[in-house]
């Protein structure tokens, strides 16, 4: 699995070491290469790649060579197994506070585009499945998430909280930054580099889906209860325990905490990523 990484990261190296930049498509392709290479040199630190590791396969490619199974790597001292359960939980906590960033921007604006709507939802949907890829490739085990990645009342009621204190123009800069084509090709570049990989989430421990997310957030934003929108935590002190309450309600299907069979319906293949790496001839 990391040499898997590490090959594509070396590989993209190499190929951006190589490629001029005099021309204005030279340029463009150089523009693509350094963001692939950053890219999937966050996805190797994701997957726990030693840093040592990393560096050394960035000095090969700078050079012009491209990943040979027969070099040698350096010795690597394995990252604390805490850290990366902690980076691993913050990608969960996103997921949380794009479904809580939908429902409230919603109300405020009055309606989305669908064309944003749409690149929301694939952003999202490429957001979990990396999460359970990340997760099959560090042997993340049920017992060491817990009910880390539930749905329980306290994180809902924290960031729906904070979601409804924050000015229009701040929900919408979010929003936005959700939302662009550059955002979504960076997702997809990311989650092509799991499947180039070979990753098998089955039966990996999973957050709920985005759907069901989505679903929770609408339910208990516009619950009877539960304060309009536009008011503040001084006009509605309740409001945390409406919202509390509203949740034994909206989460009865909380998911089984595992990842489905890949193959099931509903997981339709999403699109690959917008540069290939090419091997060396």
């Amino acid at each position: 699995m990391q040499a898997g990484i590490l090959t594509q990261l070396q590989n993209a190296t190499a190929q951006l070491a190589a490629t001029g930049g005099t021309a204005w498509g030279q340029r463009q392709m150089v523009g693509d290469l350094k963001a692939t290479v950053q890219l999937l040199e966050e996805q190797a630190r994701e997957l726990a790649v030693p840093h040592r590791w990393i560096e050394f396969v960035k000095q090969q490619g700078s050079t012009g060579l491209f990943w040979n199974a027969r070099q040698q790597l350096p010795a690597g001292a394995a990252e604390a197994r805490d850290q990366q359960l902690q980076r691993l939980h913050t990608e969960v906590d996103h997921l949380y506070e794009m479904a809580a960033l939908q429902a409230v921007y919603r109300d405020h604006v009055g309606g989305l585009t669908s064309t944003r709507t749409g690149r929301f939802d694939e952003l999202q949907q490429l957001q979990w499945r990396r999460i359970v890829m990340v997760a099959r490739g560090l042997n993340i085990t049920a017992t060491e998430i817990g009910n880390r990645w539930s749905a329980d009342p306290r994180r809902w009621t924290e960031l729906l909280d904070s979601m409804r204190s924050l000015p229009v123009a701040q929900l919408t800069r979010r929003w936005h930054d959700c939302t662009t084509a550059t955002a979504l090709g960076n997702a997809r570049m990311r989650f092509h580099a799991l499947q180039i990989v070979g990753l098998d989430p089955t039966g990996t421990p999973a957050p709920p889906e985005p759907d069901q997310l989505k679903h929770t957030a609408e339910q208990l934003w516009h619950a009877p209860d539960s304060p309009h929108p536009h008011t503040t935590a001084a006009e509605s002190s309740e409001h945390g325990i409406a919202i509390a309450d509203a949740i034994t309600a909206a989460t009865t299907t909380e998911t089984d905490g595992s990842a489905p069979d890949s193959t099931a319906a509903g997981n339709e293949p999403i699109a690959e990523a917008y540069i290939e790496i090419e091997a060396e001839p």
